[in-house]
Order: structure tokens, then C-alpha cells, then sequence
């Protein structure tokens, strides 16, 4: 359980972000397809909003304020 802690930390940090800001407690539709959809949208939307705080944490604007992307 300690091997993988770390890990799964990381891993749990991320569905909460995605439970959190997202909306994601239960899923908005029925059915397989649909459930699976939303769940890829919302990764993408999370991959989206890790990658954006990525590029303006390591490449500050030079001058400008940081926007606070939640």
C-alpha cells in the first residue's frame, strides 16, 4: 500500500479536481456511451486546464499579472 501511495495520490488528487470543478459527483446522462463521452470530455477539459497553468507557471508574461484559471 506504501509502494503505490504517491501514485495514488496524484491519480486522486486529479478526480477530485475534476468532482470539484467540474460537476462531476454523478453522471448527467444514461447509458454507457453517453457516461463515457462526458467522462472523456471532462479529461480533456482537466488536460486542458493542467496544461494551461503548465505554460503560464514555467513561461510567466513578462509585465502582465498571471490569470488565476480555476
Amino acid at each position: 500500500n506504501q509502494l503505490i501511495s504517491k501514485k495514488r495520490y496524484i491519480v486522486e488528487q486529479c478526480f477530485g479536481t475534476i468532482k470539484r470543478l467540474f460537476r462531476m459527483e454523478r453522471a448527467s446522462y444514461f447509458g454507457t456511451t453517453k457516461v463515457n463521452a462526458q467522462v472523456i470530455l471532462k479529461s480533456i477539459c482537466m488536460n486542458l486546464k493542467k496544461a494551461a497553468n503548465k505554460i503560464f507557471v514555467d513561461q510567466p508574461l513578462r509585465g502582465a499579472i498571471r490569470p488565476n484559471i480555476t
